[in-house]
């Protein structure tokens, strides 16, 4: 029954530490408080014969987290309890690894690979929503449709990273421009809408 203060903070693991966790890939490692604790299992404070079982939750053929079991018990932990911690920490990869990919595609729908700006979804989604509350607040809304003028001369005569660059800066300069509260958006090609 110890007291334990959450900690908020990252941890720079060692290179042997890290290589520990990594041979561990598809196993369990077992730590003992008289060893040289890892600093993850230093920072816990505990005093006493403890016992540790470290799940390396690996995504990707990394490390990403683990899971540490800590406990005082003298008699070893069993094989099937092993393995049932191991499937444990697979699951949380797969988790954690399918978390990823969902906010990934999220963020490839609705925004801009070269800008990063929103894109005509988030727009769609956000205006019918301004709509909606400048009625009901009897408010005015504005909708700006920005479309830059000879944009291709730019791409023929300096070459498509010189208008990439060129988008990005307006993109960066129109964000700049606005306040928290508004958006800016990158339609297609060189047609951004500001809300």
């Amino acid at each position: 029954n110890q007291h334990f203060d959450l900690l908020d903070q990252s941890l720079e693991l060692t290179a042997e530490e890290l290589a520990d966790l990594q041979n561990k890939q598809g196993g369990v490692l077992e730590v003992e408080s008289h060893d040289d604790l890892p600093v993850y299992l230093k920072l816990l404070k505990l005093t006493g014969n403890w016992h540790f079982m470290i799940i390396p939750v690996v995504i990707n053929e990394n490390v990403s987290a683990t899971i540490s079991f800590a406990y005082q018990q003298n008699t070893p932990i069993s094989k099937e309890l092993k393995t049932i911690a191991r499937n444990f920490g697979d699951r949380i990869a797969v988790a954690l690894s399918n978390a990823a990919w969902e906010e990934k595609l999220f963020h490839q729908a609705h925004f801009d690979g070269l800008t990063g700006l929103p894109n005509r979804l988030v727009l769609n989604d956000r205006l019918q929503q301004e709509i909606a509350r400048a009625k009901r607040d009897s408010k005015q809304l504005a909708v700006l449709f920005l479309d830059l003028d000879r944009f291709k001369n730019v791409n023929d005569s300096l070459g498509h990273a010189a208008g990439d660059a060129l988008l990005k800066q307006i993109a960066e300069h129109l964000s700049n421009s606005i306040r928290t509260t508004d958006l800016v958006v990158r339609m297609s090609g060189d047609e951004f809408v500001v809300l």
